[in-house]
Order: structure tokens, then C-alpha cells, then sequence
């Protein structure tokens, strides 16, 4: 699956992997996944209890991600959501972002 990306996003979920997983089997590890999150409400996955409170927060707000929200937070994470757990500073190539939400839409 990653090995099939543009080599900028294969790159970057390299990256992701250390704290994310691809697959829905992700439950009772230490890694969220990112399968279905594409247009999941905000923490509304696996593993609660690795969200921040920002993101609990967000997800009682009926936070969604979508494109746009998927799109600011890739790039600077602090910034969209200040509290987040997210190690992560962003990915500044707007078209890196964009290939990775389309990936992301694709786990489903």
C-alpha cells in the first residue's frame, strides 16, 4: 500500500507509521489508526486514551475530517489545534498534503 505512492507521501507515511497505523487492527496497541479517517469525526478512533484533550474537545464539537481540516492540520498541527499530541511540525508542500489526504480517503 505505501510502497504504491508518490515517493514524497510514501516518505511521509514512513513517517507516520512510528505513531500511526494503516489498518483497522490498530485497537489495544499504543498506535492510532488512520483507517477511516477520512470524514471520522476527530478522535473518534481506536485508542481513545492516546487522544489529547484537544482532540477529545474537538470530536464533542462534531469536528470532522474533511479535506480542509485534514489539509490545516497536515500543515502545522500545533496551529490547528493547539493541544494536540502530535509530534509532528507539518508538511509545508501543499501538494504532498494533498496526495496524502487522497491516500488517507483511500483507507477504507
Amino acid at each position: 500500500m505505501i510502497a504504491r505512492q508518490p515517493p514524497a507521501v510514501a516518505a511521509m507515511l514512513g513517517k507516520c507509521g512510528a505513531c500511526h497505523a494503516f489498518d483497522p487492527g490498530a485497537e489495544g496497541t499504543d498506535r492510532l489508526t488512520l483507517w477511516n479517517v477520512h470524514d471520522r469525526r476527530l478522535g473518534d478512533g481506536a485508542n481513545k486514551r492516546l487522544y489529547s484533550e484537544a482532540m477529545l474537545q474537538a470530536a464533542q464539537d462534531g469536528a470532522v475530517w474533511d479535506d480542509a481540516r485534514l489539509d490545516e492540520y497536515l500543515a502545522d498541527p500545533k496551529k490547528a489545534l493547539p493541544g494536540t499530541n502530535m509530534e509532528f511540525a507539518g508538511i509545508a508542500d501543499g501538494e504532498t498534503r494533498k496526495a496524502l489526504i487522497r491516500f488517507l480517503a483511500s483507507l477504507k
